[in-house]
């Protein structure tokens, strides 16, 4: 572990991502990682979850936690207070996010759209996770953050309101699938990041979980320098770069590590709980 504690002792804001990073693989909250938490909250430290997850996503434990007054959600492209209000939003606009989601191969791709903090999928999509053979607590996942609808696209331009993301499910070893997204989003102005080995996201090209920690420490008074980020993926990388300090899990992947100033243990060895407590 690559560690330089003499950063971390002016830590005003802490925001930190959720899959991969305090939540292990299974999707739970360990009691170090707790403990770690409430106790930077006793110090006045203001502690803000940094998702891709849509505001429904996130669960009620962490909404709850003393500390944890704003949340970033869908990769920064909005930003919440606890109560559900919103304070901050650049979202994709619907026609462009209903004519990307149009291109996509529904047999080698799962596709969501978030809006107004929900997540929406299709029906059909939902069978997908299963027939793909995606793990049981990705589906648990869908099952309990996911409106159906028959037809996305359709759904999006009804709806008639921007897009935070489209986020794009697949096998992990198919690399055709990848390769077919990426030369689609090409052809849009929008940005798009790795959330994790089975997904994509696209967002805002000017969205990100990094802007949205500045604008979220301005709010609150707090310097740059005084932030910092802890992460594991690609939609990581732009918190780890303009936080203060910016940490990086050990089971984050190769652009989480080089946009960080450190790295940590991974998430099933409490790698989150290690950097808290040297903050603490």
């Amino acid at each position: 572990m690559r560690m330089n504690s003499d950063k971390l002792k002016h830590i005003k804001i802490i925001a930190f991502d959720l899959d991969g990073t305090v939540f292990k693989d299974d999707k739970t909250i360990s009691p170090r990682v707790r403990d770690a938490l409430h106790a930077a909250a006793d110090r006045g430290i203001e502690l803000v979850p940094a998702t891709g997850r849509a505001f429904n996503g996130i669960p009620d434990e962490l909404k709850a936690m003393p500390g944890v007054n704003y949340l970033i959600t869908s990769n920064g492209a909005a930003v919440y207070k606890t109560d559900g209000s919103l304070v901050y939003e650049r979202a994709v606009p619907c026609d462009t996010a209903s004519a990307i989601i149009s291109e996509f191969d529904r047999n080698s791709v799962i596709t969501a759209a978030y809006l107004d903090g929900c997540g929406y999928m299709e029906n059909r999509g939902f069978e997908k996770t299963i027939e793909m053979g995606l793990p049981h607590h990705a589906i648990e996942y869908f099952k309990t953050t996911r409106i159906m609808v028959d037809s996305l696209p359709e759904f999006v331009m009804e709806c008639n309101k921007p897009v935070r993301v489209i986020t794009l499910a697949f096998r992990p070893e198919d690399k055709a699938a990848q390769e077919n997204i990426i030369e689609i989003v090409k052809k849009y102005d929008v940005g798009c990041v790795y959330g994790g080995d089975m997904n994509i996201d696209i967002n805002h090209r000017k969205s990100g979980k990094g802007y949205a920690l500045l604008k979220i420490a301005k709010l609150l008074g707090i310097a740059p320098e005084a932030t910092a980020a802890i992460g594991d993926s690609e939609n990581d990388s732009d918190m780890l770069k303009k936080a203060g300090v910016g940490i990086a899990m050990a089971n984050a992947d190769e652009a989480a590590k080089a946009a960080a100033d450190m790295i940590t243990l991974s998430n099933e060895e409490d790698g989150a709980a290690v950097v808290l407590d040297m903050i603490n």
